[in-house]
């Protein structure tokens, strides 16, 4: 038998493991506490860049939106809205839109847009062109819109979007 095994004293045994539990307990608590400061600086700044995306997108948005606002003002001409749509500022803002927007609002504005087109050709060929559908499709578009900016659980309807710019709104049928 190793003498020096002999001469350990019980007493400074449970000392010894006394010591060596806390100090593992200490270094886990010390490690947790550094992992959870990790975790709260990520959460930190992915909220950052969630908020600056919002940012962007309430821009794009808005800029978006311009040339259909202006549908309806009284007194605007028809061909100023045209040529807004047309400019180059105009495409590269779409063209945004399909970089940041929402999936839903990116297939909505893609919606109205392909109607647009359909309906200036109709329009030069001489057929009449039904309100009804560019206006639902608008709609639709500031809905997705306003549940992309953060109010998911709305319960506004399409009407709901226009019904204060448009006197007779429960004539439309949509």
């Amino acid at each position: 038998m190793d003498p020096n095994i002999s001469n350990i004293n019980v007493s400074s045994i449970s000392s010894a493991n006394f010591q060596s539990i806390l100090t593992l307990i200490v270094a886990i608590f010390g490690s947790g506490s550094i992992i959870g400061i990790f975790i709260q600086n990520k959460i930190t700044k992915l909220r950052s860049i969630e908020e600056k995306l919002i940012e962007d997108r309430r821009k794009v948005y808005f800029d978006l939106l311009a040339p259909f606002i202006l549908m309806f003002t009284k007194g605007t001409d028809q061909q100023k809205i045209t040529d807004q749509m047309l400019s180059q500022e105009y495409r590269r803002t779409s063209f945004e839109l399909t970089l940041l927007g929402s999936d839903k609002v990116v297939r909505a504005y893609g919606n109205l847009m392909q109607y647009t087109f359909e309906s200036e050709k109709q329009k030069a060929e001489g057929q009449i062109i039904d309100p009804t559908i560019i206006i639902k499709l608008y709609t639709t578009l500031l809905l997705e819109i306003r549940k992309d900016l953060g109010n998911g659980n709305t319960s506004l309807k399409e009407k709901d979007m226009i019904s204060h710019m448009i006197t007779d709104i429960d004539k439309l049928n949509f």
